[in-house]
């Protein structure tokens, strides 16, 4: 068969493996799997997965140390814009179990409810209705409407809801480049293997996550007859390369890189030299590699979307005085050849907004 995710194998491996595995174990892996969707943008019956995981740790630590390392993954890729949605599957059990909605309606409660985003509220609770046979309750349209706050839920399981704070409490404390991280009650995901909290990445360009994740305490067992905690969080690969060919769509120009061109090539070995230089100080650096008019050397910079462009003509490996442009604004400024590497990281960095 294809496999539908990165979660279940890895499950087996460790229940299969569990004598050769030091806990707790960090994991991460890359692959393609499968899924029967219908074909269109941002959905695919073939994409690749990344995944990072945490096998054998119960504290909420697990859930922050994924969470921190998929955003810092996504910033470090240039997405940005994101919001961090959490919920407890325990919330999502408890309210709908005293809510009317055991066994078989369980499944169908949050069936109906992961569809909150394709379909109108009023639709939902029409649907909700008709699976209870009767009126909802106040707390499930409060839930359906988003009005059920992480307070309310308290009521429902404190003990999620003591985890959940601590979770947002430390995620806030990272200070991670998110625009926001929200309680959302009507997160459903994984009913099929989630136990406790979990988590999805989403835009506000696009009407799908482009991540998610949560705790799932109990699979590993169910494949091997030894319970252990696990925690993952995971990336779909195309929906962020949607994604970031839209954001480079919309930025004016590549705002992180350095372009030099060689104006004589009898400068090519100084220019190499440059680069080298630069990059040795984590700088991303390219060179024009072949012989061309100084005139379409920039004309291949503007098109590349690089913003800044560094000036090394014989004139300026003369004087030993250097100069970056920057593309968007026209503006240049001279740096002398001992202050290079410092000043246009300075510049570069502290303007690439």
């Amino acid at each position: 068969g294809l496999r539908f995710d990165l979660t279940l194998p890895l499950s087996r491996v460790v229940a299969h493996r569990r004598g050769e595995i030091k806990l707790p174990w960090k994991v991460f892996h890359i692959g393609p799997v499968w899924r029967a969707e219908r074909a269109q943008k941002g959905r695919f019956r073939e994409f690749i997965q990344c995944d990072v995981d945490i096998i054998g740790a119960k504290g909420i630590g697990a859930e922050a140390e994924v969470i921190q390392a998929v955003v810092a993954a996504i910033d470090r890729m240039g997405a940005r814009g994101f919001e961090l949605r959490l919920n407890d599957r325990r919330f999502i059990q408890a309210i709908a179990e005293k809510n009317g909605f055991h066994h078989e309606k369980l499944d169908q409660f949050a069936i109906t409810l992961d569809k909150k985003d394709k379909m109108e509220t009023s639709e939902v609770i029409a649907s909700l209705k008709n699976l209870a046979g009767q009126e909802l309750s106040p707390e499930i349209l409060a839930l359906v409407e988003g009005r059920l706050t992480l307070g309310a839920a308290a009521l429902l399981h404190p003990v999620a809801s003591e985890g959940l704070n601590r979770l947002v409490s430390i995620l806030e404390g990272l200070d991670l480049p998110l625009e926001r991280i929200v309680f959302d009650p009507s997160l459903v995901r994984g009913m099929g293997y989630y136990t406790g909290p979990v988590f999805e990445l989403r835009h506000r360009s696009a009407g799908y996550s482009f991540g998610g994740g949560g705790r799932y305490d109990q699979l590993i067992g169910r494949l091997g007859g030894v319970q252990l905690p696990a925690c993952g969080f995971s990336i779909g690969f195309e929906r962020l390369a949607l994604l970031l060919e839209e954001i480079e769509k919309k930025e004016p120009l590549e705002s992180q890189s350095i372009f030099i061109p060689v104006f004589e090539e009898n400068l090519r070995k100084n220019v190499f030299l440059l680069a080298q230089r630069l990059r040795s100080s984590g700088l991303v650096v390219d060179v024009f590699p072949d012989q061309a008019k100084i005139k379409n050397q920039f004309k291949f910079a503007a098109e590349s979307r690089y913003r800044w462009v560094l000036i090394a003509g014989e004139d300026e490996w003369a004087a030993r005085v250097f100069s970056l442009k920057d593309f968007q604004s026209g503006v240049e400024h001279p740096i002398p050849e001992d202050d290079l590497v410092d000043q246009v990281r300075l510049l570069s960095q502290s303007k690439k907004d």
